[in-house]
């Protein structure tokens, strides 16, 4: 394959893939009227995905580049890509989110995010010392079929 067949492969499989977690995950805690942040977008394919069914997608990252390629390949009148220089989310105004995404998950509610770098103890023992109970650990894979290595990761639910 040429170089240029092998990035368009690789687009297709990154748009497919975030919009199968879209439809298949994250769609149940998505409405029309909500703002969305995703931080740690990278490229923007999930911030996409998850646009066409919400207000406003506030998509965050370190990397300008990563950013500009966002905005070239990923742009929508309703997704606004934002620097942030740190961990933090100071570019975002407090309380005008109704759900984040993080590069390791999701949070809505009664809170559910994806971590991939953590043993379950640890994942239980972290939560429960920030005060978070009612905790539990799903494989993805368990949850929907999604042809991407997201599919070997877990889905941490919990609540405050």
């Amino acid at each position: 394959m040429s170089r240029r067949q092998v990035l368009q492969k690789e687009y297709e499989r990154n748009l497919l893939s975030r919009r199968e977690l879209c439809d298949k995950l994250l769609r149940r805690y998505l409405r029309p009227d909500m703002t969305v942040l995703d931080f740690g977008c990278g490229p923007g394919f999930l911030a996409k995905a998850v646009s066409d069914h919400v207000q406003h997608v506030l998509a965050v990252d370190v990397s300008r580049d990563v950013l500009a390629c966002a905005g070239a390949l990923n742009g929508a009148d309703n997704i606004r890509y934002l620097v942030n220089a740190a961990n933090d989310l100071a570019a975002v105004a407090d309380a005008s989110v109704d759900l984040v995404h993080e590069h390791e998950g999701w949070e809505v509610g009664r809170v559910e995010v994806r971590m991939a770098s953590f043993s379950e103890a640890e994942i239980t023992g972290l939560l429960q010392q920030a005060g978070f109970g009612d905790v539990r650990i799903v494989p993805v894979a368990s949850l929907c079929a999604i042809d991407d290595n997201i599919g070997a990761e877990h889905l941490v639910q919990f609540q405050r």
